[in-house]
């Protein structure tokens, strides 16, 4: 498993702890406490962890791990874009 891989997870396993299941496998649709106010410190907690910014279509789209996980490596892969 790669390091973003890492990250992310703990990110997920903070914020929705008391819902079962790997992180990896968290989705909107499955995880009871995934609610807006969570989604906004989900989205918060991935810029400052990662050092990036999400425009509000990314924020909006990014509804379970694998697209988070996507999101991350894009963004980290193109240094000076992360203001988008």
């Amino acid at each position: 498993m790669d390091e973003a891989v890492l990250r992310l997870e703990k990110i997920f396993e903070e914020i929705f702890w008391n819902d079962p299941g790997p992180a990896s496998g968290k989705t909107r649709e499955n995880t009871a406490s995934w609610d807006s106010l969570a989604h906004l410190n989900l989205v918060l907690s991935i810029e400052q962890e990662f050092g990036i910014a999400l425009a509000d279509h990314e924020v909006v789209d990014m509804t379970t791990f694998a697209a988070a996980l996507q999101l991350v490596r894009a963004k980290s892969q193109t240094p000076g874009k992360a203001a988008q």
